[in-house]
């Protein structure tokens, strides 16, 4: 019998029906290696985390880098002063 809040309930297991945790780590390492060999077979040595080809060129960085826009700048101007102006009233 178990008990669980008060509540008892029969229990029927036997011991060749209960798992093993080395026999079940063993089966997980087993189903990973079976699934990364399919994997290496599709998609050769990469890891999987590999940057984009534009992003390792440096296409994107280089961009990345450039002066904001005229546009931007005046944003942050007109978002500056409404902020400067609300907190002055407040």
């Amino acid at each position: 019998m178990i008990a669980v809040d008060g509540t008892k309930l029969p229990g029927n297991a036997s011991r060749n029906a209960n798992v093993d945790y080395e026999r079940l780590a063993r089966a997980i390492l087993e189903e990973a290696r079976a699934v990364d060999a399919v994997e290496d077979g599709l998609y050769g040595d990469a890891r999987g985390d590999e940057l984009p080809e534009r992003l390792r060129t440096g296409e994107v960085a280089a961009r990345g880098c450039a002066r904001p826009s005229a546009g931007s700048s005046n944003s942050a101007r007109r978002r500056r002063a409404r902020f400067r102006g609300t907190a002055a009233s407040g």
